[in-house]
């Protein structure tokens, strides 16, 4: 009586030293694809203050893991490459492995990669990307502190790998970042964000889309050491430090002359046409030259958020004190219509 096709599958247990070596390879591989994945998750999960704790006193370690954050494109180009090399290397060596171990007779050649398939892909998630990333959820500190010498070496090895996807990736996003930009409307941005209360989005975030919808659009810009430190004493300087107006005197001669000769155009529109409407597009052109001043701090202190927006207050005089009502979008109006909506604004204040 033949046996069941099953028990024609493996062929021996003497396995052949081809198999024996493939079968070490394979756990090496997947011990350093596990390692990558683990990489990934602890490095770009510390927070600011473990972050500040490895600048203060974390050693010859904590400097390797501040210099791979340094470039963090990289650092994930180097983790991806060596992840997706491990892998690809343990996809061929199972062949040779299956070729030793199984017989033909047992399973058809589709049944066979079957087999092979799912059992790598098994292998791969399980030991390479899942067990590794909850281990590095637990402790991400020690396993950064761990793994900063190899991936300083294998970010030299990758280097010219690493470098050309980076620039890649940059040129694609750029082209990308583009063509989405010049297509979103606040008013769109507002409809988006209504539709998408719910335990997805964090009151952070909620608090940051909120904002751009009332105000206009912003940017996030990580601080340098030098900028944080220097940021922390200015505003010390602001609570403590008394203030000085720095005056300078500036030729308005033709713009005198370009005043005087609209000012009956403004006057027949209902308003006059005052210095201050150009100041306001001076402020506007001063600001776009100098970003970091139509700026804030974000509430970590170690970003920059840069407005894209600009909304001046105007003080007005009233009998009950000064009052600042908000000229808004004054980069897209011009002299006439900031004339206009200053005359109206400051009646309303009064």
């Amino acid at each position: 009586m033949e046996p069941p096709p099953s028990l024609s599958l493996l062929t021996t247990l003497a396995l052949q030293p081809s198999t024996i070596l493939a079968l070490s390879v394979i756990g090496a591989m997947l011990v350093i694809s596990a390692a990558m994945s683990a990489s990934e998750v602890s490095l770009f999960a510390l927070s600011p203050t473990q972050l500040r704790d490895l600048k203060e006193r974390g050693g010859t370690s904590g400097q390797r893991v501040l210099d791979l954050l340094a470039k963090p494109r990289r650092l994930l180009a180097t983790i991806l490459i060596t992840s997706n090399l491990m892998n690809m290397g343990t996809v061929i060596l199972s062949t040779v492995v299956v070729r030793d171990l199984v017989t033909p007779s047992g399973l058809s050649g589709f049944a066979l990669v079957g087999v092979q398939v799912l059992t790598i892909a098994f292998l791969i998630v399980l030991i390479g990307e899942v067990l590794p990333k909850v281990y590095a959820t637990a402790d991400p500190m020690r396993v950064a502190r761990n793994m900063s010498g190899p991936l300083l070496t294998l970010r030299w090895v990758f280097r010219p790998l690493s470098e050309a996807l980076v620039r890649s990736t940059t040129f694609i996003e750029k082209r990308f970042q583009k063509r989405s930009t010049q297509n979103i409307s606040v008013d769109t941005l507002g409809h988006a964000l209504d539709l998408t209360k719910d335990a997805s989005t964090t009151a952070e975030e909620q608090r940051i889309l909120r904002g751009i919808v009332k105000f206009g659009d912003i940017e996030v810009v990580p601080l340098t050491r030098i900028r944080r430190i220097s940021a922390k004493n200015l505003h010390r300087s602001w609570l403590h430090v008394p203030h000085v107006t720095q005056h300078d005197e500036a030729d308005i001669t033709d713009l005198e002359a370009f005043r005087k000769g609209h000012r009956k155009d403004a006057e027949d529109r209902g308003f006059k046409l005052t210095p201050l409407a150009f100041l306001l597009k001076a402020s506007v052109a001063a600001l776009k030259k100098f970003p970091d001043f139509n700026a804030s701090l974000d509430p970590s202190g170690e970003k920059l958020i840069r407005k894209h927006y600009f909304h001046i207050g105007v003080a007005v005089d009233t009998d009950d004190g000064l009052v600042v009502p908000v000229i808004r979008n004054v980069d897209k109006k011009g002299v006439f219509d900031l004339a206009g909506e200053l005359a109206e604004v400051s009646q309303k204040a009064r």
